[in-house]
């Protein structure tokens, strides 16, 4: 299948741009986003692939691309729009000989071969998706023996770690010893102290409590003698706050009536004519005065003296306390029974672990000789394929890593993935005639050339990227554009 053009509008930083494919290698040069990669990617946006959100070019509302077919006539169109969800894509619009396909999707699987939208895809595949890849590539069927094989794997590492668990295994032999004898001995011999140390505490707890009634009664003979102290004082007091209260009320009372007599001596100053009348209680107010003179208030009572608190007597001598029994012997002889007779379980116990990990050991041994016979058979199958592949110095191993032409899957230069992808592409179906190869600057000026040379012994076009100027002189089987911006300009336009 031949593609005659594509077409591009509002994808990325294309506005419109129509790209004829009209030579074996189109080159496309230009500084970093500048829109080249888009270019290539827009052939499996259009087959239908995933596509980024921010597809459409920023301000435009619809997006289009369109693959024009030669052979056999026809076009492929994938149109987009934003919605209120983000960027929607329309359903593919095929078209093959004038009539228009019912089915697209199904038409068009067989041209999603992976390196036509990227020559790195086997680059950039992890082990596990690089697996399942060649697994498809390659009608393999090792399911069974990687089944049994992870089985088998999971298996002995369980039983490894078991082992590992048993650690070593005393089997020296020890007999059993019985021990009840020594304990009831030693038993007898604390029952006998528990007695003597109880009838020891019984006559304390009586020198204590005939201690205690002592002292309690000579402290009760004191609060006796000091309370009644304390009342006849309270008496005392009493009775001379009672005859200092008299006298305060007659102080009181001679106070005022003398305030009287400066007032009507004043008003006798003021009052001639009541002079005689003034006098005469003035006698009788002076004469009141000598009769009543002012009296000085008694003193308070001294307070009486605490008795003091005679010396208490001393607490009386405590018997000795009954001995403590030395068990240690028996102690002793019980404990190293004790632990011959676990030391006889364990060795019970030691015998039957050792017998299970002898069976696991054999199991285990049975396991791994299994997993490398597995390993055999799955290197015969797979180099069987690998030599049916019909790619020439290819080799896969049984973990799914590759070599080719010599050089393992990490060290195969750009010049030599780029060879493996194409002859990995030849496996496929024949879809279109076109391959995508993005940072083509990598390759070098020989590379480009084999890359040209590739696609005339196969009939194809390749499209490439290009980082960098555009050369000033190129052969004529070679189309060259500058991209800036989004613009496409053929060199010498």
């Amino acid at each position: 299948m031949k593609i005659a053009s594509i077409e591009i509008k509002n994808i990325g930083l294309h506005a419109d741009t129509k790209i004829a494919i009209d030579k074996p290698l189109l080159a496309f040069y230009g500084d970093v986003q500048q829109g080249k990669t888009t270019i290539l990617r827009c052939v499996p946006w259009c087959l239908g692939g995933e596509f980024p959100a921010d597809i459409i070019r920023r301000g435009a509302e619809e997006a289009m691309i369109r693959i024009t077919l030669a052979e056999p006539p026809g076009s492929i169109t994938r149109s987009f729009y934003r919605g209120k969800n983000g960027v929607t894509a329309r359903a593919v619009d095929y078209i093959e000989n004038s009539q228009r396909v019912s089915a697209p999707a199904g038409g068009l699987k067989k041209f999603l071969n992976p390196f036509i939208g990227n020559q790195d895809c086997l680059r950039n595949m992890t082990d596990v998706k690089r697996r399942e890849f060649f697994k498809e590539l390659f009608p393999l069927d090792t399911k069974a023996l990687d089944t049994e094989a992870a089985q088998c794997s999971a298996k002995a590492g369980d039983l490894r770690s078991k082992l590992k668990g048993y650690g070593d295994i005393d089997l020296t032999r020890v007999e059993p010893v019985n021990v009840d004898a020594i304990r009831d001995q030693l038993s007898a011999l604390r029952q006998a102290h528990v007695a003597a140390r109880t009838e020891w505490e019984e006559k304390i707890d009586a020198i204590r409590r005939d201690h205690v009634a002592k002292v309690e009664a000579i402290r009760a003979d004191v609060k006796k003698a000091n309370d009644e102290r304390q009342r006849r004082y309270g008496r005392e007091v009493a009775s001379t706050t009672q005859k200092n209260q008299a006298i305060s009320a007659h102080n009181t009372e001679r106070l005022r009536q003398n305030e009287c007599l400066v007032a009507k001596k004043e008003r006798i100053a003021k009052l001639e004519a009541e002079l005689v009348t003034l006098r005469s209680e003035r006698d009788q107010i002076e004469t009141w005065m000598k009769t009543n003179p002012a009296k000085d208030p008694l003193p308070m009572p001294d307070v009486p003296e605490t008795v003091a608190m005679p010396e208490l007597p001393k607490m009386p001598d405590f018997p000795p306390e009954p001995p403590q029994p030395n068990t240690t012997a028996l102690e002793a002889a019980i404990q190293n029974s004790a632990a011959q007779n676990v030391r006889a379980e364990q060795y019970k116990a030691n015998q039957k672990r050792a017998e299970a990990r002898e069976t696991d050991r054999k199991e285990l041994a049975r396991l791994e000789a299994r997993e490398k016979a597995i390993k055999v058979e799955k290197t015969a199958l797979l180099k069987g394929a690998s030599e049916k592949c019909g790619i020439k110095d290819f080799a896969i191993d049984e973990t799914g890593a590759f070599t080719f032409e010599g050089t393992t899957s990490g060290m195969l230069s750009e010049s030599q993935m780029m060879r493996l992808s194409q002859a990995i592409s030849g496996l496929y179906p024949e879809g279109f005639n076109l391959s995508l190869v993005d940072r083509g600057e990598s390759l070098g000026r020989k590379g480009i050339a084999e890359l040209v040379q590739h696609a005339k012994e196969d009939e194809r076009n390749v499209l490439v990227t290009v980082v960098g100027d555009a050369p000033a002189e190129t052969p004529p089987d070679v189309g060259v554009f500058v991209v800036s911006a989004g613009q496409v300009t053929a060199k010498g336009e």
